[in-house]
């Protein structure tokens, strides 16, 4: 998802060539290229061609193998992104086919979990159609977003044969990206009462705006329904899944399903990158990650399996629910405040050029202010709009600069700066009154457009959280 979520919506289109292996933990979990040979394979479904490899254990044993196809997560993911895991489950024996995930019908405005869980099943019916493949022992490994995907395409479709979730949550996408957003923007250096105003009110205007497909997804009703063996993999910091209550939920919505377990990976981040915080990760996977699913499918021929002793995930703060839109705070209301600030501060250095131009240089009321007013607010409204347009399009997941005060210090300035527009504001109205009588129609109609930006300012800035302390 969208840290990992929604950096994941704008700034995941990164194709890389299969050759580029991920980062692996070494040993054989990982598998070398002696232990599996390579197929290239394509398949189709909703019209659209689908290209992927295959990873066939070359080591001899059972003709009839297990198999599983592993399905992405958020953002144009290829499949080289899954190579590591991929390689883990042929070296145990399991057949893998790895995809390149859809572009046509996938995008930061369009997506459909539905369509993506076909793309899943299509792959799997390409697996159990080989000789070499047990198509009892078939099923779908879904990582982050594939954590939605997969358990609504394995309980629609009979032939998945088991069910493996990493990284998964079990929050609909729009309250986990905003809890996750809150828990970064924290980690950035803002204070926990700028969750609200900047976290949860980015997250609902982008849900408005069409930048949130699925957002209101809710992945346990078909949790639920599962009735083939399940594991779910959590890790222990995710910041992206909100792990300790989405493991409650899966927990709870398995008791009928046999064969199930979830278990929480200690010291890794989303990616099950080794991390002592989530925010921060190592190269390499977290230890015994790569090996834990294929262990898994392996006994579910009979032996038995326990999750490796871990500590509980953690996890600050639960998701919630997240409001709609009031009128004053719908997208068009937003982009009339934009273009009423814009065009007040706009204003009044336009007019001052226009009006030296023609050579008109008799002083004007409350000039001082006025101008102080439009450059703040100027500066203000395009600074703002550029860092939540920062933070929208990373998730917050990376750096904003140095903190001060308790908050970074491009925020401060930002506020300094709104705190600077209502001082002006203020500043310039009572100036113009006191000057009222001596103004003439084109300087009544230049300060009163700045007074009318400021005006418009304070409830926008508030909105953001610019007046919060």
């Amino acid at each position: 998802m969208l840290p990992a979520t929604t950096a994941l919506f704008v700034l995941s289109a990164l194709i890389v060539p299969l050759a580029g292996a991920a980062p692996s933990n070494g040993g054989a979990a990982t598998g070398d290229e002696s232990s599996y040979l390579t197929e290239e394979v394509s398949f189709e479904n909703d019209g659209l061609t689908l290209h992927g490899t295959v990873l066939v254990p070359s080591a001899s044993g059972d003709p009839r193998r297990p198999a599983v196809v592993i399905v992405a997560g958020s953002g144009a993911r290829p499949r080289s992104d899954y190579l590591a895991e991929a390689r883990a489950f042929a070296a145990s024996g399991i057949v893998t086919l790895i995809y390149d995930k859809r572009t046509v019908g996938y995008s930061l405005t369009e997506r459909s979990y539905e369509q993506l869980g076909d793309d899943a099943i299509a792959g799997l019916r390409v697996l159990r159609e080989r000789g070499d493949v047990d198509p009892a022992r078939v099923g779908l490994w879904g990582h982050s977003e594939g954590g939605w995907v997969v358990p609504s395409a394995a309980a629609s479709h009979p032939e998945v044969g088991f069910v493996i979730l990493a990284g998964a949550s079990a929050h609909p996408p729009a309250e986990v990206q905003a809890w996750s957003t809150c828990r970064y923007l924290v980690n950035s250096g803002f204070g926990d009462r700028m969750c609200a105003p900047v976290g949860s009110n980015l997250t609902r205007l982008m849900v408005a705006g069409g930048l949130f497909p699925e957002a209101a997804f809710d992945p346990i009703p078909a949790v639920t329904r599962l009735r083939v063996p399940t594991l779910v993999l959590l890790a222990e910091f995710d910041q992206s899944t909100a792990p300790a209550t989405s493991g409650r939920a899966f927990t709870e919505s398995l008791t009928g399903t046999p064969r199930s377990s979830v278990c929480v990976v200690p010291g890794a981040d989303h990616e099950f990158h080794a991390s002592s915080n989530g925010f921060e990760a190592e190269e390499r996977y977290a230890g015994g990650y790569l090996e834990l699913a294929p262990a898994w499918v392996a006994g579910l021929d009979g032996a038995s399996f326990e999750c490796p002793t871990a500590p509980r995930a953690q996890q600050v703060g639960s998701p919630a629910p997240l409001r709609s839109l009031d009128w004053f705070e719908s997208l068009p209301a937003h982009a009339a405040a934009g273009f009423v600030m814009l065009a007040a501060f706009l204003a009044y250095p336009i007019s001052a050029v226009v009006r030296r131009a023609r050579g008109r240089r008799n002083a004007v009321p409350a000039a001082g202010p006025a101008r102080l007013l439009a450059a703040a607010g100027l500066v203000t409204v395009l600074g703002t709009v550029c860092l939540l347009g920062y933070l929208m399009a990373t998730g917050a997941t990376d750096p904003i600069g140095p903190v001060l005060l308790d908050r970074p210090a491009i925020w401060l300035v930002l506020q300094a700066l709104a705190v600077t527009v209502v001082c002006a504001g203020i500043w310039t109205a009572i100036a113009w009154w006191r000057h009222r009588e001596v103004a003439t129609v084109g300087a009544h109609l230049r300060l009163g457009s700045v007074v009318v930006g400021a005006i418009v300012f304070v409830p926008w800035a508030a909105w953001w959280g610019l007046f919060t302390v």
